[in-house]
């Protein structure tokens, strides 16, 4: 302890003086059955297991131990926890963990996505190598939930590495303000998470596919939803791809809207390209480009995945409603496909 005191946190010889301790007291906690618990840094948190007892269900569970007991544990080592009142808390079913709730919390998440905001809408400004660390640590942090921004971040972290100190000023590269804009459109969607459990396969029947010159179909499980494309839609690099993208979005925006979360769906596809831009996260056409990047926005905020796999275009449930063939009469329309507004100059629903 009095090492501690002398040789202050943060003195770079010093690394694992603070370490040293943390791990002492939970190696004690652990001799006096206060298991399981983890901590990083000086963050702790410690897990109650009900234990197992006979008695009707209604009966309160009990624990070998709570708050009381781990604070008469400690108390002789000085230990100054934080009260209950500031950053520390009793034991409850969801609690805060290095700045998490086992969500984000929303404070948090619109301080950053404000940070980014603030960089991306001034491209022409130049930014120091401690501003630019500063977001790269913060959204290396949220990957916890958003684990699809890993992807997201090599730019940043490239960026950062041939930055030769913190004063000079640089502008940002094209593909680090694309990846901020991809973290953009993932921030701005509401009450991010991330379950720790694994991802399970859900049996919906998804069926997406595109004619050219008539309509955008989507057939999902019985339900349908058919948009006629405007006349001039094929512009500004909009294509055939561009419109299998859309037709993948405007599947994925029910499923978000849907109340569907911590699962992975296949979504039935006959275009190669949009299949294989998807896998790679990117495409060589700016226009499918905004379209799979709202998607992944979508996907990673409710913690979904899905899986697009090629069908043949014969074989293609969706297939009759690209070329203007309504649902059959036994099938339903497909509810609450809300159109983009910068989708909506280029598709009427049938």
């Amino acid at each position: 302890m009095y090492v501690q005191h002398v040789e202050i946190e943060g003195l770079a010889t010093a690394g694992g003086i603070q370490g040293h301790v943390a791990d002492t007291s939970l190696a004690i906690l652990k001799h006096h059955k206060v298991e399981p618990a983890v901590k990083w840094v000086d963050n702790f948190v410690f897990f109650q297991v009900p234990l197992i007892e006979l008695g009707p269900p209604t009966c309160q569970p009990h624990f070998k131990f709570d708050l009381a007991m781990i604070l008469l544990i400690t108390s002789p080592l000085g230990i100054p926890w934080h009260p209950i009142s500031k950053k520390g808390h009793n034991f409850a079913s969801s609690f805060s963990y290095v700045g998490f709730n086992w969500d984000l919390p929303e404070e948090k998440q619109l301080c950053l996505l404000a940070k980014i905001l603030s960089t991306i809408t001034q491209p022409s400004t130049c930014h120091n190598k401690k501003s630019i660390a500063s977001l790269h640590g913060s959204l290396q942090h949220v990957t916890l939930i958003y684990q699809q921004g890993h992807s997201h971040l090599p730019g940043l972290s490239c960026f950062l590495s041939k930055s030769p100190n913190v004063h000079i000023l640089h502008h940002i590269p094209s593909n680090c303000l694309n990846d901020l804009r991809w973290w953009s459109c993932t921030l701005s969607i509401p009450h991010g998470l991330h379950s720790l459990s694994p991802l399970l396969h859900h049996p919906l029947d998804i069926w997406v596919d595109t004619s050219t010159s008539v309509s955008i179909g989507v057939l999902i499980g019985s339900r349908w939803a058919a948009w006629w494309l405007v006349d001039g839609w094929i512009s500004d690099g909009q294509d055939i791809g561009w419109a299998e993208a859309v037709a993948i979005k405007l599947a994925v925006k029910w499923l978000t809207l849907s109340g569907l979360h911590d699962i992975f769906l296949n979504i039935n596809c006959d275009n190669t390209s949009v299949i294989a831009s998807f896998w790679k996260g990117r495409s060589q056409n700016p226009s499918p480009n905004e379209s799979i990047l709202r998607i992944s926005s979508g996907l990673t905020a409710l913690n979904l995945s899905i899986e697009p796999s090629y069908i043949q275009s014969a074989f293609n449930k969706a297939d009759n409603l690209s070329r203007g063939i309504l649902g059959t009469p036994d099938s339903r329309l497909l509810p609450s496909v809300v159109i983009p507004d910068p989708l909506k100059p280029f598709l009427v629903p049938l």
